[in-house]
């Protein structure tokens, strides 16, 4: 039997990514029968990595959604906030919306995919798992269970679902998925941008879920759930040193999620900004107490907006550790009011 071919991508560009991929690639290493192929857009590569695996692909091209890319496909990616009370009674009109484009990953993380499947293919392999660098390692069994299942011979790919609210097809989470040589060769079809928008969507696991059906091809879906609907420990954009702005932070206390909007936007040609946190009372005191948000040299309060300049440098404090650090200096870091 052939070796199995894991394809890993990762974008370290963090201590606590580069720590995590380490992690990961130190158990992979210790699997038989596997060669590994870790695929990145970033030049900057961990030598014990390199020692670990069989083949790097470096892209340098790393074309991100809504940033590099823009056009009406893109766009349908979009966050719109429907304002409370309290930030609704700031604006003169009585039923504003406020528009954003977050910057999107899943097409240049695409194009990692199909490298990897692309030098896996051409060195005579017929069996694939892709992965990410930030798979939680207690969850290494799902690959163990998923070579084994492949190995049947009975289906073409194996994924855990991905839970997307309203949609009526089931969606396929690309954190771990395990192929045969047939669906990794309809993938490479897919990596020119306009097949890869052909589906009239930017979402990765949409995307993928689509190419499956359109090709006709069978796929097994794991059915135990995913705790979050992931498998992986880091967000895009999360802690990152990029040029980027994800206007969102997850905050875990005492092992409860929490969302906070930290929403940066145009009003005419005024920039502006407002924070608050998601599903809180607005007058929740005890809860906002502990967290602190500064714009330059100025602490703005939850669910006032203030005005701020283009080149404005938030701080978001956790008592008093720093779990946002970011320097606006670009329009696209700035949503609109429609």
């Amino acid at each position: 039997m052939k070796d199995h071919f894991l394809i890993v991508a990762g974008h370290l560009d963090t201590k606590n990514k580069e720590q995590i991929a380490i992690k990961l690639f130190e158990k992979l290493k210790k699997i038989n029968n596997i060669k590994i192929c870790y695929c990145t857009h970033l030049f900057y590569i961990p030598e014990s990595i390199v020692e670990i695996v069989d083949y790097i692909v470096y892209d340098k091209e790393n074309p991100i959604l809504n940033w590099d890319i823009t056009n009406n496909i893109t766009k349908t990616f979009q966050i719109t906030l429907s304002l409370g009370n309290k930030l609704q009674s700031q604006f003169d009109d009585s039923n504003t919306k406020l528009i954003y484009y977050p910057p999107y990953h899943g097409y240049a993380h695409f194009l990692s995919m199909c490298a990897g499947v692309s030098i896996g293919a051409s060195s005579g392999h017929d069996k694939f798992t892709f992965l990410n660098y930030d798979l939680n390692t207690e969850k290494i069994f799902k690959l163990y269970d998923n070579i084994e299942k492949i190995n049947e011979n009975k289906c073409d790919g194996i994924f855990y679902e991905y839970k997307v609210n309203n949609s009526k097809q089931i969606c396929f989470n690309t954190e771990l998925f395990t192929f045969n040589l047939k669906l990794a060769q309809t993938l490479i079809n897919y990596r020119n941008l306009d097949n890869f928008l052909s589906f009239d969507t930017i979402i990765l696991e949409n995307v993928i879920s689509n190419i499956c059906r359109k090709n006709n091809l069978k796929i097994h879906v794991n059915e135990e759930p995913l705790e979050n609907n992931t498998l992986g420990l880091v967000p895009f954009g999360h802690n990152s040193n990029i040029k980027y702005f994800i206007p969102f932070e997850t905050v875990y206390l005492k092992n409860i999620q929490h969302d906070f909007v930290l929403f940066p936007f145009k009003d005419e040609n005024e920039y502006k900004f407002f924070w608050f946190a998601q599903n809180i009372d607005v007058n929740n005191e005890i809860f906002y107490r502990d967290f602190k948000l500064k714009i330059d040299d100025d602490f703005v309060e939850s669910n006032e907006i203030v005005s701020i300049n283009k080149n404005s440098k938030l701080s978001f404090f956790h008592k008093n550790k720093k779990i946002r650090d970011f320097q606006f200096n670009n329009e696209k870091h700035f949503g609109y009011k429609k």
